[in-house]
């Protein structure tokens, strides 16, 4: 069964209430900073969800331009936890709250969207690297990540001889029996390559 908890409260739903999550992995984008998001929340206007989200006739007095938002927001099925993070209420009528949900990661992307790395003055300052065995965090403005497999990097950056064929641009092709009777340059060379 579908359920959604704000602030560790029920809100009240429909029970044919569905939901589309869409995740996205942040590791894929360079330019921005995604979080994965549940789209089509629609949430009945009752007494309980009046109290919690507020009256939906004075919904547009308190909201902005993108919605009002709701921190700490859980949707969950058979109490298994599927996301977590803001509820963003788009819109809210007599019927209905209609908006969506945005995750923690997403809250990170928008706070950090306008930001450039270079406006931050530690990436001003030399910054002298000393190899140490342990960095620790609170004190280290840098640090060398630990490698718990070191035989992944065994082969890599070494030297082997590979065998490929090359193109003999002097060759010029003959119908089968002449190709069988006459000798001629090969149409491909073996070549080491480094």
């Amino acid at each position: 069964m579908l359920e959604y908890y704000l602030n560790n409260k029920p809100l009240s739903i429909s029970p044919d209430s569905t939901v589309r999550i869409i995740y996205y992995n942040p590791s894929c984008y360079f330019k921005e900073i995604p979080g994965d998001v549940a789209m089509g929340i629609e949430l009945i206007t009752d007494e309980i969800n009046g109290a919690i989200l507020g009256n939906p006739e004075r919904f547009e007095k308190y909201s902005s331009v993108s919605g009002r938002e709701f921190p700490n927001f859980q949707i969950r099925f058979s109490g298994k936890l599927l996301l977590s993070g803001t509820l963003v209420i788009q819109t809210a009528d007599k019927d209905m709250y209609s908006g969506w949900c945005r995750n923690n990661v997403g809250n990170l992307g928008k706070e950090h969207r306008e930001k450039y790395i270079y406006d931050i003055p530690a990436f001003f300052q030399n910054q002298t690297f000393i190899n140490k065995a342990n960095y620790n965090p609170l004190t280290d403005p840098y640090g060398c990540p630990t490698h718990f497999n070191p035989e992944f990097f065994r082969d890599k950056g070494q030297e082997i001889e590979l065998t490929r064929k090359k193109y003999n641009p002097d060759y010029i092709p003959l119908n089968f029996f002449e190709d069988i009777f006459y000798k001629q340059e090969p149409q491909f060379y073996m070549i080491n390559i480094k």
